[in-house]
């Protein structure tokens, strides 16, 4: 090929999974790895273990093959190099996470909605209410509309009383805002 060194290496789906551990030549931001029967994509990552026991890390930018001119069957791939990890660890090896409202963010926000219904989210919900609502006229229709909903709950007519309770507490909609995915989520 090129008369570089080859390295062996990982190619590791965006899953987490291995697809291959061919030898590669390692040349900047280009991989060569030859022979046809690779299986490697826009997005996967190839990792070679360094000797230090971390693996550097480069995520596959264009993988393209060749099957002509002068060189056997390859695979010239451009790359972005990401780091080093541990061996076997970060990038795109499988994290387990659990719990409720579990999240992991890798470079990049958190823009995800969890709906986790725990307890009594009508109670929590008129425990909210009570706090920012001073006109206790007004505190007591929306608390009305709030039983009626629950009282649906599990019911065709859910979905009525749903819009009752958000057309009265209209003014208020940022009080109950992060409780409407919980409510939603009784709609059958």
């Amino acid at each position: 090929m090129l008369g570089l060194k080859t390295h062996q290496c990982d190619i590791v789906a965006p899953d987490g999974s291995v697809r291959s551990s061919p030898r590669a030549q390692f040349s900047g931001d280009l991989i060569i790895i030859e022979g046809k029967d690779t299986v490697i994509l826009p997005g996967d990552e190839i990792r070679r273990a360094l000797p230090n026991g971390t693996d550097e890390t480069f995520e596959v930018i264009n993988p393209i093959f060749y099957d002509t001119g002068i060189m056997r069957p390859h695979f010239q791939i451009k790359v972005r190099r990401k780091g080093t990890f541990q061996h076997a660890q970060g990038g795109h090896y499988n994290v387990n996470v659990s719990g409720a409202n579990a999240r992991v963010n890798i470079s990049s926000t958190d823009k995800s909605n969890n709906v986790a219904i725990a307890g009594d989210v009508f109670g929590d919900v008129a425990v909210a209410l009570r706090s920012k609502i001073p006109d206790q006229g007004q505190l007591d229709q929306i608390l009305a509309a709030l039983s009626d909903l629950k009282a649906q709950r599990g019911q065709p007519s859910y979905a009525a009383a749903y819009q009752k309770f958000i057309g009265i507490v209209a003014d208020h909609i940022g009080i109950v805002a992060p409780f409407l995915p919980a409510l939603t989520s009784f709609m059958s």
